[in-house]
């Protein structure tokens, strides 16, 4: 009987076992097998489980998202526009005031958002087919 040989390597990355409950929720996803043998290496490298610095670098590019949807960032022309028009606003047309009064007797906010009382169409200021200003 001949033996055969197999070619699958060990998994590099540090086993560590986890209190039950520490973690509540699971994420599974597909990757190629390249790329999977370089995240567990960088894992060992980090002496880290392969789950721990997933999360970690998921969360990273996660909180480089939310921050660029946070975060505006303005050049210094951009910048002095927004200053000079908090600082010296210019009054708001009557046809906008119209529309912030409709909007504060015809709609009430919801836990999903803004509801429209009825009136709101029929008694809207101006023509709506012309848009408000």
């Amino acid at each position: 009987m001949s033996e055969q040989k197999t070619s699958q390597k060990p998994t590099p990355a540090i086993k560590k076992r986890r209190p039950r409950g520490q973690h509540d929720a699971r994420m599974a996803f597909r990757i190629n097998s390249a790329h999977k043998e370089r995240i567990e290496l960088a894992a060992f490298e980090a002496g880290q489980t392969v789950s721990e610095f997933a999360a970690a670098a998921l969360l990273k590019e996660a909180d480089a998202v939310m921050e660029k949807k946070r975060v505006t960032r303005l050049d210094e022309e951009d910048w002095e526009r927004f200053v000079e028009a908090i600082t010296n606003p210019q009054p708001l047309p009557e046809s906008a005031l119209a529309i912030a009064r409709h909007m504060a007797k015809y709609t009430r906010q919801t836990e999903n958002g803004i509801e429209m009382l009825p009136g709101y169409v029929e008694n809207f200021p101006g023509d709506l087919s012309e848009g408000p200003f």
